[in-house]
């Protein structure tokens, strides 16, 4: 899957949750529940930000069960995110594996590359 075609299904089905948050458009794991806290994240805002969000590495798919990625999205105030997203075509929904923020020891200014 091309990185055009999986940022458009993570945008597409964020902005889906927006208006129905009560489905399960978007579920999320236990470790990114856990990082949200860690974080002082809000869900809320986080998948808000997945809306426009941008996919910065794609990892491969061998040993893993869906396609993944890493994106980079931003809060209401700016700042920056990174989320490691599964995407569930099969299904239509998002798996959020991990969020945090990027730390400038290990991505540049821009936050999409690596140092």
């Amino acid at each position: 899957m091309e990185s055009q075609h999986k940022q458009d299904f993570i945008r597409r089905r964020s902005e889906d949750n927006q208006e129905f948050p009560l489905s399960s458009i978007v579920s999320w794991s236990r470790h990114s529940i856990l990082e949200l806290r860690l974080e002082r994240f809000d869900r809320n805002e986080v998948e808000f930000g997945l809306q426009n969000c941008e996919v910065i590495e794609n990892y491969p798919t061998t040993h893993r069960h869906l396609p993944d990625c890493l994106v980079m999205g931003r809060l209401e105030s700016g700042e920056p995110f990174h989320a490691v997203v599964a995407l569930d075509e099969a299904e239509d929904r998002l798996l959020i594996v991990t969020v945090y923020s990027p730390g400038e020891e290990e991505w540049k200014d821009d936050w999409r590359t690596r140092r």
